[in-house]
């Protein structure tokens, strides 16, 4: 039995790598979802986390997730090994990546260990971890969305939520609001940004540059697009 999985397995490898019909990455979406379904041992490493519970009660929109409290079918690297159409979301709040498995009897929610998890896509938002060797004076990592990738320069966004316990009538309830942050990071080096001003620190020899775009950019601009934007210009 195993012998003719093999001998299918490589049939259909050879098949997808000179296939015109497919793209790259089509082909290993496809590769993967198949060999996962008739070896289901193989996904063993993804689903041995710890059994998520939320914690907090919430009655609004105002969600501790990433986009959604809903999972989304995903792509994701858990101890360098790719995985494709899994179930994730993100909470925020407690900078976890939690998975639906239905690999387990009845399915289980669980929480993916960080350290395993070099990096994932929700919808189209790819995020990268950050190790600590490219956080001063910090032991953990995190997550960060990538932004802007270019020329060896990334600008990140690292989105978190900040909690508030709130009282109605006999009910306590807790709401999370938008507290994110942006990086710099080249060279192995992190900055955080804390204006368009910082930008001056980056670039001291295009601050004209930068002092045009201060000056003509509205207040009203999202943070991101303003950052975005004026990096693209810089590098």
């Amino acid at each position: 039995m195993h012998q003719v999985i093999k001998l299918n397995f490589i049939f259909l490898l050879c098949f997808l790598i000179s296939s015109d019909v497919f793209g790259q990455t089509e082909s290993s979406s496809i590769l993967y979802n198949w060999f996962d379904s008739i070896t289901p041992s193989s996904n063993k490493t993804i689903s041995n986390g710890y059994e998520y519970v939320d914690k907090y009660r919430v009655i609004n929109d105002k969600h501790p997730y990433f986009k959604s409290p809903d999972f989304k079918l995903s792509t994701l690297t858990y101890k360098d090994q790719p995985y494709f159409s899994v179930n994730l979301k993100f909470n925020l709040y407690s900078n976890q990546l939690i998975l639906y498995s239905k690999q387990k009897e009845n399915g289980k929610v669980l929480i993916l260990e960080n350290t395993w998890v070099s990096n994932f896509k929700i919808e189209n938002h790819y995020f990268e971890k950050i190790s600590s060797i490219a956080i001063p004076q910090k032991n953990d990592s995190f997550f960060c969305e990538v932004i802007v990738n270019k020329k060896d320069i990334k600008l990140y966004k690292k989105h978190s939520k900040k909690m508030k316990k709130k009282k109605n009538e006999n009910t306590i309830y807790y709401e999370f609001f938008n507290n994110n942050t942006y990086y710099f990071y080249k060279n192995n080096t992190l900055t955080k940004i804390e204006s368009l001003r910082t930008f001056k620190n980056l670039y001291p020899k295009k601050i004209e540059i930068i002092n045009l775009y201060i000056s003509k950019t509205s207040k009203n601009t999202s943070t991101e697009i303003q950052y975005k934007n004026l990096l693209l210009e810089l590098i």
